[in-house]
């Protein structure tokens, strides 16, 4: 186990930690027992890896299952769809599959030669912590795992292990994964057909919901990174979520970017302790001036209106709209 999460445990166990011990800890002790998780420095801010969110038509993407049925069909398509696939590894088989290399070996010797910018996860729940794990420790810059039913547990220890390394960024499992239109780059099952190059960003945890709004928004088309003109974002029960994108929404308007969001309002009151209520989210996104509908199917004649009063807007500053790229 990496010696700064377990000192960091032991000190917790004790009653005696605190967020700028542990911190202390990740800074000053190196990674030197039974086993690391990432050869890179602990002092370095995990946040950091939010730029290998940033794929593009070039990123190369590995699969870990890659011979199983449900990966082979994946593959399959995300290749006939254009994404960048490199191969993959399976325990136990050395040979070819879908005309590309299947490695037998760890994650960490297969990426050697891979050289991924992205891993996509198609093992069963009860494999599916250690692909995870893997994954982190060879330094894989994006990992999507899309199983389902991972104990909670495995996925908090998965969670600290994560902040303790900087070079590896998760999509949580049961996530559908991500899809750059322009690009044709696909990581993760989301079924591409309905997807055309556009201006509306979509960032949600429910696939179902983020399917809707994809199809809502089809006339419009959807975009990642640049050329994004408007967000739309899905709230859901649970998490404090909507506050940090509220807050980051406040900071960025308050320093005179021009920023338009919508907003899903969530589902029902959660029980969970601690958790606020869907109408106390819709306060927090209306405060932070969100424009807020009350059904997916909605977003599509939203956005359509706050496109439209910008296009204006920006006519009459003599501006053009931005073109969609792959970059």
């Amino acid at each position: 186990m990496n010696s700064c999460f377990a000192m960091s445990q032991f000190i917790r166990s004790r009653g005696i930690v605190t967020h700028l011990a542990i911190q202390l800890i990740r800074q000053t002790r190196p990674c030197i027992t039974q086993r690391c998780y990432s050869i890179s420095l602990l002092n370095e801010n995990h946040k950091k890896t939010i730029k290998n969110l940033a794929v593009g038509k070039e990123t190369k993407v590995m699969f870990q299952g890659f011979t199983g049925r449900q990966a082979t069909v994946n593959a399959t398509q995300s290749i006939a769809y254009g994404t960048n696939i490199v191969g993959g590894i399976t325990p136990g088989k050395s040979s070819k599959h879908l005309g590309l290399p299947v490695y037998p070996t760890t994650v960490k010797k297969a990426a050697k030669y891979l050289k991924p910018d992205a891993t996509s996860i198609f093992v069963s729940a009860a494999h599916a912590t250690a692909a995870i794990i893997e994954a982190i420790e060879a330094e894989i810059p994006l990992i999507s795992a899309v199983t389902e039913h991972i104990p909670v547990h495995d996925m908090l220890r998965i969670h600290s292990i994560l902040r303790t390394q900087s070079k590896s960024r998760l999509l949580w499992p049961n996530s559908p994964g991500m899809l750059h239109a322009a690009c044709k780059s696909r990581i993760g099952f989301i079924p591409y057909p309905q997807f055309i190059p556009g201006v509306v960003g979509i960032v949600g945890k429910s696939g179902t919901l983020g399917y809707e709004a994809v199809a809502s928004t089809t006339r419009l088309g959807q975009s990642y990174g640049e050329g994004t003109e408007e967000i739309i974002i899905i709230g859901e029960i649970g998490g404090d979520g909507e506050q940090e994108v509220a807050e980051f929404l406040r900071e960025k308007r308050g320093s005179g970017d021009n920023i338009k969001t919508m907003s899903h309002s969530g589902a029902f009151a959660s029980s969970l302790m601690g958790d606020i209520s869907a109408r106390d989210k819709q306060r927090v996104w209306i405060a932070a001036g969100v424009e807020l509908v009350m059904h997916p199917g909605q977003f599509g004649e939203g956005m359509l209106r706050l496109l439209k009063a910008k296009t204006d807007v920006a006519r009459r500053a003599g501006l053009s709209r931005q073109q969609v790229s792959c970059t």
